[in-house]
């Protein structure tokens, strides 16, 4: 999938590593944060995006027409949790995934929600590797992933 996409925020715990937008439309779904930490963004391991904790953080990719949506997946970050046990992020739980023909323009959740024409939530619970929406048959251009809660959001791929 071939689209722009805008975050609220980019830093990664003062770390020199680029975890902009765009990684996490890049086609690597690897997600290891270990890998970007140590080899500082210069192997191809460990894309991801990621935004301050705050309220509500989102991630918008345009698909830059309208589109049929049939199915989004959206991969979580793996962290490591000791020298050889990767575990999945805590973070990739409780969002919405909305989708507009319009571009969002408030920030908050309950103004997205508004402005959506389809709404799917993935609730608090255990972290998935990845999350899948299927059959959904939508329609839009605009795909807006936020969180509900104060948080960071990091994704893989979308």
């Amino acid at each position: 999938m071939s689209q722009s996409s805008t975050r609220t925020d980019v830093t990664y715990e003062g770390d020199p590593i680029d975890v902009a937008a765009w990684k996490a439309v890049d086609g690597n779904n690897n997600g290891r944060i270990n890998c970007q930490i140590f080899q500082r963004g210069l192997v191809p391991l460990g894309s991801f995006s990621e935004t301050e904790v705050k309220l509500e953080p989102w991630y918008e990719p345009d698909l830059g027409m309208l589109c049929q949506i049939d199915y989004i997946d959206l991969w979580n970050t793996v962290e490591l949790n000791g020298p050889d046990i990767e575990t999945n992020g805590t973070h990739f739980q409780d969002f919405y995934v909305l989708i507009s023909d319009e571009p969002f323009t408030g920030m908050s959740l309950a103004d997205a929600q508004a402005a959506a024409d389809y709404q799917y939530h993935q609730p608090a619970g255990t972290s998935a590797r990845k999350a899948s929406f299927n059959e959904l048959a939508a329609l839009g251009r605009y795909v807006r992933i936020q969180a509900a809660a104060t948080t960071s959001m990091k994704l893989a791929e979308v």
